[in-house]
């Protein structure tokens, strides 16, 4: 039987920073912790600690072999797209790559 995980989320390892025009107090940031965790700031305040699976892709694909997940769909955290920022924040964080 093929198993096909529908709900799972990708996070980068960084995030790009706001722009210097920029002033939004709550524009998410990820902060390295070692090789393997980056914890999400939101407003200065942890908001969660990530493994490297969410954003290292053979890590990713060599967990899915040992849960025998055949595919992952995968979207990205909703936090990460900040809906809480103000207008010209939510506009430079869409030109962000």
């Amino acid at each position: 039987m093929r198993v096909i995980d529908f709900h799972s989320h990708i996070v980068p390892g960084r995030y790009p920073a706001a722009p210097a025009s920029c002033s939004e107090p709550n524009w998410p940031s990820m902060e390295k912790i070692d090789d393997q965790h980056s914890r999400m700031m939101i407003a200065g305040r942890q908001f969660r600690v990530f493994e490297s699976f969410y954003w290292n892709a053979a890590e990713r694909i060599a967990r899915l072999d040992e849960e025998d997940i055949a595919v992952q769909v995968i979207s990205p955290l909703p936090e990460l797209l900040s809906y809480w920022l103000a207008p010209d924040a939510a506009e430079a964080i869409t030109d962000l790559s």
